[in-house]
């Protein structure tokens, strides 16, 4: 047995013989920019993933997150923005920064993967790669609930997190696309 097969765990997600693109590379067939690389949830079974930016002014928005006072328990999950996207939009209760990023899908080709609010972790590893898709002249919703009355943010100036009351609406929503790695070459 190698050194290297004693000490992988046994539950990590390897991707083997996979050559991945520079981050920053533009990937037209996922309708974006490769901007990181996201491990999935210990424990959740899902697979690895990249995370890609589609570029242009349409996909973002000033907003409030929505909820305030309304306790969104699907959508707290600091790593799965996907999932929380699915429960804000599936809440009775109106989310205008989720719904925002949701209501792209309806006009995007139908190979190219869905548009969702970004957990905090996602928005997180998006600065740290260096993401050239965000302003930093302000901050971003992440669609990670901190309480019933605050949600987090991330700024992109200097990678500052926070969270606010849901109800501000001086927050942005910013549209973003997970891929399988295999994907990220065409």
């Amino acid at each position: 047995m190698s050194l290297a097969e004693a000490v992988e765990p046994a539950t990590s997600h390897h991707h083997r013989n996979i050559a991945l693109p520079p981050l920053g590379t533009p990937l037209p067939h996922l309708g974006g920019t490769f901007w990181a690389l996201m491990r999935a949830k210990p424990g959740s079974g899902q697979p690895d993933y990249a995370l890609i930016v589609p570029h242009g002014p349409e996909f973002e928005r000033q907003c409030a997150w929505g909820g305030y006072g309304e306790n969104e328990p699907g959508a707290a999950c600091m790593w799965d923005g996907l999932a929380n996207t699915q429960a804000l939009i599936d809440s009775k209760h109106p989310h205008p920064a989720a719904a925002f990023c949701a209501e792209l899908n309806e006009s995007a080709h139908p190979d190219v993967p869905k548009l969702y609010l970004p957990s905090l972790r996602e928005l997180k590893a998006l600065f740290a790669s260096g993401c050239d898709a965000f302003s930093e002249d302000g901050w971003y919703w992440s669609s990670t609930q901190y309480s019933r009355s605050y949600a987090f943010y991330q700024t992109f100036s200097n990678g500052y997190t926070d969270f606010i009351g849901k109800n501000w609406e001086g927050g942005r929503a910013r549209a973003v696309r997970r891929s399988s790695l295999e994907s990220l070459t065409p």
